[in-house]
């Protein structure tokens, strides 16, 4: 399996990246290297891979392969809930709700918890 993921991303597929990303990030069939897997996915995020965009996201808000920046977390956050990604959505509100990356903005954070809820 990770032979095929491995050549479809190395084709640019992006769902292929995203999927590699995850296998280095958690180490699934292959040695566990989170900053690796880190890297993939932003590749598939900016490809336009929805679920990469959130886990980039959570990668950049946890520190996960990269130092933690809680503005750039937001950024993808909001790339993926603007395209339908409920849990992005919930991390977007959260983000406004509690002025994480960004100022504390009650209306902005209700929007995106009802977005969440859609």
């Amino acid at each position: 399996m990770k032979l095929w993921f491995q050549r479809a991303a190395e084709h640019g597929d992006a769902t292929a990246l995203h999927a590699l990303g995850k296998a280095y990030r958690y180490g699934w069939g292959v040695r566990k290297n989170v900053k690796k897997g880190f890297e993939l996915e932003l590749q598939s995020a900016k490809r336009g891979e929805c679920e990469a965009q959130f886990s980039v996201g959570v990668c950049l808000s946890r520190g996960r392969g990269i130092a933690s920046d809680p503005e750039q977390a937001l950024k993808w956050y909001l790339r993926a809930a603007k395209r339908g990604h409920k849990d992005a959505a919930h991390n977007v509100a959260y983000f406004y709700e509690i002025g994480r990356g960004v100022r504390k903005d009650k209306k902005k954070a209700e929007f995106w918890h009802n977005r969440a809820k859609q």
